[in-house]
This record gives C-alpha cells, sequence and structure tokens, in this order.
C-alpha cells in the first residue's frame, strides 16, 4: 500500500495533528492487513463540513482509495475516524464491498443491500471498529 498525506485546509490542522493522522492512517494499515495489497491511499484533511466526520471514495478505479479527514473534531473523534474510514477500505479489498451511487444495491459479503446508512452492515461492522481500535491503538 502507498500512503498520501495531502492537506487541503492548511489554517485548520495544526502540524502535530497532521502527524497524528499519519502516525493512526500507517498504524491501522498495518493493523488490518493493508501493507501488502497494490493499493494506494490518499488522505485529504479538509476543513469542516457540518456534521461529517469523513468519507472514503474510490473515484479513479478498484486500486485507488481518497479518505477525506474533516477538521474541527476532537482528537478522539478524528483518530476513531481515520480508523472507521480505513475499515471500509479493508470491507472493499477484503470483504467485497461494492458501492454504487445508481440504482444498483451496494454488495457486502457476497449479498446485495438496499439500506439506510445507519443501518447497513458495513457501517455498523466499520463504528464498532472503530471502537474496538481505538482502544488498541491507545494502550
Amino acid at each position: 500500500m502507498r500512503l498520501n498525506l495531502k492537506v487541503k485546509a492548511k489554517t485548520q490542522w495544526d502540524m502535530a495533528r497532521r502527524i497524528l493522522i499519519k502516525d493512526a492512517s500507517i498504524w491501522v494499515a498495518n493493523r488490518l492487513d493493508l501493507r501488502p495489497l497494490p493499493i494506494n491511499v490518499q488522505v485529504r484533511l479538509v476543513g469542516d463540513y457540518g456534521t461529517e466526520y469523513g468519507s472514503v471514495a474510490r473515484p479513479y478505479d478498484d486500486d485507488y482509495f481518497v479518505v477525506w479527514i474533516h477538521a474541527g473534531r476532537s482528537v478522539s473523534r478524528t483518530v476513531k475516524t481515520v480508523f472507521h474510514e480505513f475499515t471500509h477500505i479493508f470491507q472493499y479489498c477484503y470483504e467485497g464491498l461494492v458501492m454504487d451511487s445508481g440504482e444498483n444495491p451496494a454488495l457486502f459479503r457476497g449479498d446485495e443491500y438496499r439500506t439506510e446508512y445507519w443501518e447497513s452492515p458495513w457501517e455498523k461492522e466499520a463504528r464498532r471498529s472503530e471502537r474496538k481500535l481505538y482502544k488498541e491503538w491507545r494502550r
């Protein structure tokens, strides 16, 4: 895995927070066994966008992921968001998560889903994972 960190909202991300996010990204990539994969992950530190903490997408191809982390959150919430979004990368790479913004249902672990965001099994799993990983990381 190739990891790249880009800071878009430079005034909202001090150097200590940037280093923290990079360290957390490397740690979780190792913990989720993403490092051996031939993928590129770009983590973009962006401004505060209301209620969103972050997101992940595959904008170009199956080997390229972009993770957006939004400013204005506590340190713990920011790190948990990194862990949450990297869990989605794990789900894409290892568990067959396929999400289409069109009419197609989402696929996860071989099953089709047409469900609300909060009730989707991949989101429930990512929320559990972020808490578990955060406890491990803090030790």
